[in-house]
């Protein structure tokens, strides 16, 4: 394993905010971690596996927990941003059962013009969320991570307008409904996180992208509806 040891860490409900000292393989010297998260009944421990690199994809099994820690994100977003919130929805994989995915709560949500919520910047970043400058239009993206830099959650704001032609949410509804696609999927995952475990060098993603489209292509062909480059924002 060399330096690139795997660290443990738990979240309890006792000591959330804990600071761990972790040790493994052939590291020379401890490394903390201190994570913080919202508060997990004790029958509901959790344990995560985390690279202590921390950019690496590390692909995780899902874990049923993942509904209940958005359910509360997703309310603490709703109440500190009040009726600028027209709708919000868990995306990404962790919001399909059996999914294996990287631990990260991928949540969208509804304004009624990106362009005039720039007030939510402020707001949000009083819970913890930074902007993150992607390029992508009439989107705004924001990322909130644990202490240390662990990222736990990511945050789309887009226009209502565009709410039903959504990629991420047409991909999600179709996977639920076809889980041998979800074990295809999870397959994929594993063997791309060996080959490309650098998420900056975005190859990981870009491995993904002929397995994506076709899953797009064939929810667009079931809605009736036309095909979507997954590329395209």
């Amino acid at each position: 394993m060399g330096d690139h040891c795997t660290a443990v860490v738990r979240w309890c409900s006792k000591a959330p905010n804990k600071k761990i000292n972790v040790t493994g393989g052939k590291a020379r010297r401890p490394v903390i971690f201190a994570v913080r998260q919202p508060r997990i009944e004790k029958r509901d421990k959790r344990v995560l596996r985390l690279s202590m690199k921390n950019d690496n994809v590390i692909i995780v099994p899902y874990d049923p927990n993942w509904l209940e820690i958005y359910e509360r994100e997703s309310k603490l977003i709703q109440s500190t941003c009040g009726i600028d919130i027209l709708k919000i929805e868990h995306i990404g994989s962790t919001s399909i059962t059996g999914q294996k995915a990287k631990p990260i709560i991928d949540m969208m949500a509804a304004v009624g013009s990106v362009d005039a919520s720039s007030h939510l910047l402020n707001v949000l970043e009083g819970i913890g969320y930074e902007e993150i400058q992607t390029g992508m239009r009439e989107r705004i993206f924001l990322r909130k991570r644990g202490i240390d830099d662990l990222q736990f959650y990511h945050f789309h704001l887009v226009n209502i307008s565009s709410w039903g032609e959504r990629k991420e949410r047409i991909m999600r509804d179709y996977l639920k409904q076809n889980p041998t696609y979800v074990r295809e999927y999870g397959v994929l995952k594993e063997r791309l996180s060996q080959l490309y475990p650098d998420d900056d060098s975005l190859e990981y993603t870009k491995a993904k992208t002929d397995f994506i489209q076709n899953l797009m292509d064939k929810a667009c062909d079931k809605l009736g509806r036309p095909k979507i480059d997954v590329w395209n924002d």
